[in-house]
């Protein structure tokens, strides 16, 4: 790796560079982690609620306005 400030080599690893003392800005890796699958069945419904009371505004909306005439 090179130092973006100053061209230095660095290590891997290295949160500051011995030259010139940059921060090197290495983005630290991040675990991949399994969603279960209650995790995944509960988004899933979730989901769906949302669409369900989307409607219900929709149709609430409406009605509203039908009201009004």
């Amino acid at each position: 790796m090179v130092c973006k400030n100053c061209g230095a080599e660095l290590k891997d690893g290295d949160k500051f560079c011995t030259s010139c003392g940059a921060q090197n800005d290495i983005p630290t890796p991040t675990e991949e982690r399994e969603i279960p699958e209650w995790g995944l069945k509960a988004l899933a419904f979730r989901k769906k609620v949302r669409k369900v009371y989307l409607v219900m505004l929709i149709i609430f909306a409406i009605w509203a306005v039908l009201e009004k005439i």
